[in-house]
């Protein structure tokens, strides 16, 4: 029985300081200046060449000089420029910023640009440009980028699809940061955390995938079950351009037969009666990301006789032997994967108990987990530290625990895996 080696992937500087992920929107002009492409490219592509980003609202002639650092001019900025909602918070999100946090930005150009920062925000005004048209920012080691959106995770795309924005985000959830993370060190010669590829699972393929992605996906699922039957998606007449369907199969051996249609929608709604009273259609499927197979169950008693709901867990399947959703971030998953019910399983039988959600602080042989809700075990209160099923990664968000505390849950996750490999030699 060989144990497995269980990645770790550190994401905190030190003790209490964890490593931020930012999305920053580099436009420091009035809006009726966003629209002059040759301006703000030009702009944009010296704050390339000079390493740095930052935020307009400039002071001009003042006290502030280039260079000093945000924990000191801030109280004067905001003066100046008080009170400003935007500004302030902009202010508040620039004045948390620490060295080597990652930076991501999309350009005008539409390329995307991932860095690490060397250092906290400082004052960046200048006479010459670009430092002209910036008040507060910071420099990267180096920008990376990437002119191709296939070349960046879907969720990350998503972000920058949002119709309104603010000047700087703080990314909140795990799985984004880890993203951002291994677009820029994935270019390293010498990565500081080495990401593995987000496994697709049952409850997160969804979030996964970009609406595009799900209807390609959705297509194939159509495509297994009335392919044989003379149904092919024509690439042009098969796209239509009504709100209620994405596309159209038709029955090339067969004329006559009327064609398939469907409706997908990643996180909405889907009115199942706007449906159920076409009959032009031999079939309709329809798929919403927030149906549960449950709810997609309930749905279905609500349906006419030509109209289908998708359940999820019957589109995972599908994506599950179509290889051709896997990338350089996503992967489906093998056959033989390692679930966290055979995990947590195999914790169980080293000894660890189930906290439930009795956990509250770092504790021998303890772990949290919410079976059906979660794609992670937590053994510290508020994710500080969990195995995610997603990266196959224990994951350290927060809080000072020592090599040998992390080395033992390492060790003692590998064994999990090979005692399931174990129990799988011994079935067959």
């Amino acid at each position: 029985m060989m144990n497995r080696e269980i990645p770790f992937l550190d994401m905190r500087r030190s003790p209490g300081d964890i490593i931020n992920c930012w999305i920053v929107y580099l436009m420091p002009f009035d809006s009726d200046e966003r629209s002059d492409y040759d301006k703000i490219h030009a702009f944009q592509q010296a704050c390339i060449d000079n390493n740095i980003f930052g935020m307009g609202w400039d002071l001009t002639k003042e006290p502030l000089h280039f260079g000093t650092p945000i924990q000191e001019g801030a109280e004067i900025y905001k003066e100046r420029y008080g009170p400003n909602r935007s500004m302030e918070y902009a202010l508040n999100q620039y004045k948390s910023i620490r060295k080597g946090d990652y930076v991501l930005m999309r350009l005008k150009n539409g390329h995307y640009y991932v860095g690490r920062t060397t250092g906290s925000a400082i004052y960046l005004q200048q006479d010459q440009e670009p430092f002209a048209n910036l008040s507060w920012g910071c420099q990267v080691e180096r920008w990376e980028e990437y002119t191709s959106e296939e070349d960046i995770p879907s969720e990350l795309r998503g972000r920058f699809s949002q119709r309104r924005h603010s000047t700087i985000q703080r990314m909140d959830k795990y799985r984004p940061r880890l993203l951002t993370m291994k677009l820029y060190e994935d270019r390293q010669a010498e990565p500081q955390l080495k990401v593995p590829h987000l496994r697709f699972t049952r409850e997160n393929f969804v979030r996964c995938l970009d609406y595009r992605q799900l209807e390609d996906l959705v297509a194939l699922y159509i495509w297994e079950r009335h392919g044989d039957n003379g149904y092919m998606l024509l690439p042009s007449s098969g796209k239509t351009n009504q709100q209620k369907y994405e596309f159209r199969f038709i029955n090339a051996r067969y004329p006559g037969q009327k064609p398939i249609s469907c409706q997908v929608k990643n996180q909405e709604e889907i009115s199942i009666e706007h449906y159920n009273e076409e009959s032009d259609y031999e079939k309709i499927y329809l798929f919403s990301g927030k149906w549960s197979d449950e709810v997609a169950a309930a749905k279905q008693s609500e349906c006419a006789s030509n109209v289908t709901v998708i359940r999820p867990s019957n589109l995972y399947d599908t994506l599950c032997h179509n290889s051709i959703f896997n990338s350089r971030f996503y992967r489906v998953a093998d056959d033989d994967e390692i679930s966290i019910e055979d995990i947590a399983l195999g914790l169980r039988r080293l000894g660890y108990t189930d906290a439930g959600h009795k956990l509250r602080k770092r504790a021998s042989r303890q772990y949290v987990w919410d079976s059906g809700k979660r794609e992670f075990l937590d053994f510290v209160v508020s994710d500080g530290l969990f195995y995610s099923e997603e990266f196959g990664a224990l994951v350290r968000s927060w809080g000072d625990y020592s090599p040998e505390e992390i080395e033992t849950i390492q060790a003692d996750l590998a064994k999990c895996i090979g005692m399931k490999e174990h129990r799988d030699e011994m079935e067959q």
